[in-house]
C-alpha cells in the first residue's frame, strides 16, 4: 500500500514517519480540490502498472469530492484508495452509521437541508429530545462546530425552535454557506471529565478526556490522546472499557477509520463521533509509532 500526502509543509512529520517505516510516499496539490483540475491535483502522481492499494493523508473533504478522487485516481493512476465513496460516506456522515452506534453515543437526529427551513418539520424533529428543554450541539451531516461555537453547546433549550434556528443560520455563515447534507442535533452532555481547567487556546472548546481509537480492517491499530498538546493520558484507558467499542467497530463498513470517545465524570465512556481515518490526525509525538504499527499489520518489507 502507497501513502498519498498534500504537498503542504504541515505533513511534513507525518511523510518522515512513513518514509522511516519503507512506506512508499507519493504527493499531491490539494489547493486544487477546489476546483475539481484532477489532472493539475495529482500531476505528481506516477501512473502504476499494477492496481496499486493506497491511503490518502490528508484533510476532511465531503463525500462527493472524495468520490471523484477516487474515481480519477482507479481510471487514470491504476490506484484504489483503501475505503470505496460508500465506505467513505459511512463513517464520514453520521446518518450513515447511527443507527450502529447509537447504544454508544448520545440521542441524535438530523434533518436535510431543505426541510430544516421549514419551522414545523424542525419542530417535529427536534421533538424526540422529550417536552423538558435540553441543550444540544449541532452540526451538519459531517463536520463539527466545535471551534466556532461562543458556548460548550449550540442550542440551551431545544424547545425554543428559534435558537436552533439562529445556531444554523450561523454555522452556514462561518462556511459560507455550504453544508453536508443537512443538520445533526445531539444531546449535550454536561458532564464530561475535563482534562485542562482552561479552553483550547483562541477558542471556547473545553478540552475533555478525549481519545482517539484508530481502527485498521476493523481491528484496534492505537489509541491516542485527542488533545496532542496535553501530556499522554492514553495509558487511562483500560482493555475490558475497550470492549464495546471494539465490538461495535467490527460493524463498520470501512477498512480504516476513527473512533473519538471521551470519559465522563462517573468514569463511564461515551462515543462523540467517528471519522475516516484517511483523513483524521494523529497525535504528532507519536507518529513514528503509528507508521510501524500499520506497517507491520500490512507486512511492509523493512529495508
Amino acid at each position: 500500500m502507497i501513502l498519498i500526502f498534500p504537498t503542504e509543509v504541515k505533513y511534513k512529520a507525518n511523510i518522515v514517519a512513513a518514509q522511516r517505516t519503507n512506506f512508499q510516499c507519493e504527493h499531491y496539490n490539494h489547493q486544487h480540490l477546489k476546483t475539481g483540475n484532477m489532472s493539475i491535483m495529482f500531476e505528481l502522481l506516477p501512473l502504476f502498472l499494477n492496481a496499486t492499494w493506497a491511503a490518502l493523508r490528508t484533510y476532511i473533504m465531503p463525500p462527493f469530492a472524495y468520490q471523484g478522487i477516487y474515481e480519477y485516481l482507479r481510471d487514470n493512476k491504476n490506484i484504489y484508495l483503501i475505503d470505496t465513496p460508500e465506505q467513505h460516506l459511512e463513517v464520514c456522515s453520521v446518518v450513515n452509521h447511527y443507527e450502529k452506534v447509537k447504544h454508544l453515543c448520545p440521542q441524535t437526529v438530523w434533518i436535510d437541508g431543505e426541510s430544516a427551513l421549514d419551522e414545523e418539520k424542525l419542530r417535529t424533529k427536534l421533538s424526540a429530545f422529550g417536552e423538558s428543554g435540553k441543550r444540544l450541539m449541532m452540526k451538519d451531516y459531517m463536520r463539527s462546530a466545535k471551534y466556532q461555537r461562543e458556548k460548550p453547546y449550540d442550542v440551551e433549550d431545544h424547545t425554543d425552535i428559534t435558537q436552533a434556528q439562529e445556531a444554523m443560520t450561523k454555522f452556514k455563515a462561518h462556511h459560507e454557506g455550504v453544508i453536508n447534507g443537512g443538520f445533526v442535533f445531539s444531546e449535550y452532555i454536561p458532564d464530561l471529565k475535563l482534562v485542562h481547567q482552561h479552553p483550547f487556546p483562541l477558542t471556547n472548546q473545553p478540552m475533555y478526556e478525549e481519545y482517539r481509537l484508530l481502527f485498521f480492517q476493523n481491528e484496534l491499530l492505537m489509541v491516542v490522546n485527542y488533545w496532542e498538546e496535553m501530556p499522554d493520558y492514553s495509558h487511562q484507558l483500560n482493555e475490558k472499557e475497550l470492549e464495546p467499542f471494539k465490538a461495535v467497530a467490527k460493524t463498520i463498513n470501512s477498512n480504516f477509520f476513527t473512533l473519538d470517545i471521551a470519559r465522563r465524570e462517573d468514569g463511564s465512556l461515551v462515543l462523540i463521533e467517528i471519522n475516516p481515518g484517511q483523513l483524521a490526525g494523529i497525535d504528532y509525538k507519536r507518529h513514528h509509532e503509528f507508521y510501524e504499527l500499520l506497517a507491520d499489520r500490512l507486512k511492509v518489507p523493512t529495508a
